[in-house]
């Protein structure tokens, strides 16, 4: 009888996560369109400057407002743009080393240097025309556009080599080079 009590409050929790889930939806998302030189967005764009002006991007790279750089929500950073002002044909030559915009409706914010040329200082948001000039070099086959920490391991030299065999169990595709990328670290000695 005490056995049955036990049971009752994981199988009434249990019922009510059936529940929940049942009445959850799934979110579909469309994956971006995969990017390729000559493809063409058009859209709005935006500028920024002065309060980001020497600080990091989103790149690692620090920001110049005098370089001819931009932000794009998906574009490999490296990827070269061609900029063109819809309304005047003012075009600016510029690389992705940047992600945003993060405002609704715009698709690009470039840097104060590309914002003079294309005459966006004075109205802030321009429509503009996008065109890809040229993609970055991939460095090695297995560079793609998303890295992913697994682990991360002090001293435990067995877990780290069973984590690849672990993780083969759930993923069919699973590659040797995640291997190569485990790194032990030895854990400091307090003082």
């Amino acid at each position: 009888m005490a056995g049955a009590r036990r049971r009752v409050p994981l199988v009434a929790a249990l019922a009510a996560l059936a529940l929940l889930a049942g009445c959850s939806r799934a979110v579909m998302t469309t994956p971006p369109v995969p990017p390729v030189a000559g493809r063409e967005e058009v859209g709005m764009a935006s500028w920024y400057g002065a309060p980001h002006h020497g600080r990091r991007t989103a790149s690692g790279e620090v920001y110049d407002m005098h370089q001819l750089t931009a932000a794009h929500k998906t574009l490999p950073f490296g990827t070269r743009v061609l900029v063109t002002n819809r309304d005047t044909s003012q075009s600016a030559e510029v690389r992705v080393n940047d992600r945003g915009p993060f405002v609704e409706g715009r698709i690009l914010d470039v840097s104060y240097a590309a914002a003079r040329r294309l005459g966006a200082v004075g109205p802030g948001i321009i429509p503009v025309s996008v065109r890809i000039l040229s993609l970055p070099a991939r460095s090695s086959p297995g560079d793609g556009p998303y890295t992913v920490q697994i682990g991360s391991f002090t001293a435990r030299y067995s877990e780290a080599l069973s984590l690849p065999v672990f993780l083969a169990c759930f993923f069919l595709n699973f590659g040797v080079s995640w291997l190569i990328a485990v790194r032990l670290t030895e854990p400091k000695s307090p003082q």
